[in-house]
């Protein structure tokens, strides 16, 4: 089955990239109205099709207080066809986080058009520029952000790195979210460079952890391996320069004395365990709540 017609599936662990429960509301809102929608690959589709990448932009935390509605995905798509030679044929997920996993299937269903089952960041990046895509060559910009009230950006970048600074300037004036298109792509784009099964990866993930409550043994399947099993003792969190950053104490139930110690910035960077290194970026330290 390959159309999204719920979300019951749709859950992944905590790593960075929000909260999902905003946007699992729009998505079963979205789903109701307008039906499911198509997963299909990059591959099946006209290599010189333009496809429409969405990115919900911001604070995830202010979006449960000005989420997107309906307008402005008709909005998007229109501004970033106005610079194609022909209609896109399908929505690209930037970001395969909590909030982006899902932001795109609504937009999806609201435009009528299919969702590309891809991904191009393979983790919750911070930064717009930081996707295979960039790797590749092809610029992020020009970047066009939408909000909430009808009002519009485009954004236009000298240097790649640019692009997400550009954004972020603007996002005290659209009330800290908007909905966003980057980088001009076509579905032979995609076929070539994307990681295939993006979407339906998150939704296996999603199975497993329900096929086993009150653990992530689960996730084995996708190579993940359980480090340390605990209680939050302590967090310490702050935002500076547009970023969160902190440190999260985790203690063992059995043995206070065992602690794991996580630092992160946007996402966990580093997993310690009594003063020992256990784990780093690149690989994804995911935390999983045993409700």
């Amino acid at each position: 089955d390959r159309d999204v017609t719920g979300v019951q599936t749709c859950a992944l662990p905590i790593c960075g990239g929000g909260d999902w429960y905003a946007p699992r509301l729009m998505l079963l809102n979205a789903l109701e109205t307008f039906g499911p929608v198509p997963l299909v690959d990059a591959a099946d589709l006209d290599p010189h099709a333009p496809v429409l990448p969405v990115l919900s932009a911001g604070t995830p935390s202010a979006l449960v207080e000005t989420f997107h509605g309906e307008r402005e995905s008709s909005l998007l798509r229109a501004l970033v066809e106005q610079a194609l030679p022909r209609p896109c044929v399908a929505v690209l997920p930037v970001q395969p986080g909590p909030v982006n996993a899902l932001v795109p299937l609504v937009a999806a269903a609201q435009l009528g058009l299919p969702c590309l089952d891809a991904d191009i960041m393979l983790r919750c990046f911070p930064a717009i520029e930081m996707t295979v895509f960039t790797l590749a060559g092809i610029p992020p910009s020009p970047l066009f952000a939408v909000d909430v009230r009808g009002s519009s950006v485009m954004l236009a970048a000298a240097e790649d790195a640019t692009v997400s600074a550009l954004l972020r300037s603007c996002m005290p004036h659209m009330g800290l979210v908007a909905l966003t298109s980057t980088y001009r792509v076509t579905a032979g784009d995609c076929a070539r460079l994307t990681s295939g099964s993006g979407l339906t990866r998150c939704m296996r993930i999603g199975r497993a952890l329900r096929g086993s409550p009150g653990t992530p043994d689960g996730l084995a399947e996708f190579g993940a391996v359980t480090l340390f099993t605990g209680v939050v003792a302590e967090l310490l969190h702050r935002t500076t320069g547009g970023f969160p950053r902190g440190v999260l104490t985790i203690e063992d139930e059995a043995d206070p004395a065992r602690v794991m110690r996580i630092d992160f910035q946007n996402e966990n960077l580093v997993a310690t365990e009594d003063g020992i290194v256990a784990v780093t970026v690149p690989d994804l330290i995911n935390l999983v709540d045993a409700d």
